[in-house]
């Protein structure tokens, strides 16, 4: 990294001779002693697509370095896509959300909300539209409360976790 060959480090990883432990140590050389924004853009982005081949995936740090390139939308999609898992998936989306509240960048933190909650009602609509489409337009008239009560059922499973994150952020 000193000597700005990121085609080395890419190739030592694509050989299998790549551990967490260079990655972290490549990460905090790409945080603390790279100088040029550019290079350091180029440096954080090839970490990002490291980390994400490790057998487990540190989504903490990920993050962290989405956060540094300035990508809420990454951010939000990892975010997502964690809640939509196990439990401890959730606590882990919930931990992300705290570091990220912990460094004190409320801009960054407003667009990841925006982006999960516009990603949350897109997949609301999407569930609502697929449950109506059943409905002849004389039972949709009759009961014009029933969308949201469709809409409430397509997202209740989802709804406490996405509103404990939206919370934090």
């Amino acid at each position: 990294l000193d000597s700005c060959q990121l085609d080395l480090l890419r190739a030592v990883a694509e050989h299998g001779q790549f551990d967490k432990d260079l990655l972290t140590y490549a990460l905090n050389v790409c945080k603390n002693l790279i100088v040029s924004r550019k290079f350091r853009e180029k440096a954080l982005r090839l970490m990002v697509d490291l980390y994400k081949q490790l057998p487990q995936p540190d989504w903490v740090v990920i993050s962290q370095c989405l956060m540094f390139l300035d990508e809420p939308a990454a951010v939000a999609e990892i975010l997502r896509d964690l809640l939509s898992k196990d439990a401890d998936s959730v606590l882990l989306a919930y931990q992300i959300a705290f570091d990220l509240f912990e460094n004190e960048q409320p801009q960054f933190l407003s667009r990841v909300s925006d982006f999960v909650e516009g990603a949350s009602k897109a997949v609301a609509v999407k569930e609502e539209e697929g449950a109506a489409q059943p409905m002849d337009a004389d039972s949709q008239d009759a009961t014009p409360s029933g969308a949201g009560d469709v809409k409430q059922e397509a997202s209740g499973a989802e709804d406490p976790s996405l509103d404990k994150l939206q919370s934090i952020l």
